[in-house]
């Protein structure tokens, strides 16, 4: 019972603050950024789900290639297949 009790000021200030008007105003519009990936996505011809991602620091830093580099051992045949696909 004392759990449940010490969420209530966490629950009171919550509901308070999805109340205040600003907040709400905030969650009905879209950020500047929205639009533009609605764009975007509407020229992707890939398969769902396909992700790359290029051009970050750790990009450039290779670390986020170097384990492709190596050939490991014991992966399963589902990994092993797209670890194979990312390589080639």
């Amino acid at each position: 019972m004392k759990a449940k009790l010490s969420l209530l000021p966490l629950a009171a200030a919550l509901a308070a603050f999805a109340a205040d008007q600003g907040f709400a105003a905030l969650l009905a519009e879209e950020p500047h950024w929205v639009a533009p990936m609605k764009r975007v996505r509407a020229r992707f011809t890939g398969e769902r789900g396909t992700l790359a991602q290029f051009g970050d620091s750790i990009t450039v830093s290779r670390a986020f290639w170097a384990p492709l580099a190596g050939s490991p051992r014991n992966m399963e045949d589902a990994a092993a297949r797209a670890h194979s696909l990312v390589k080639e």
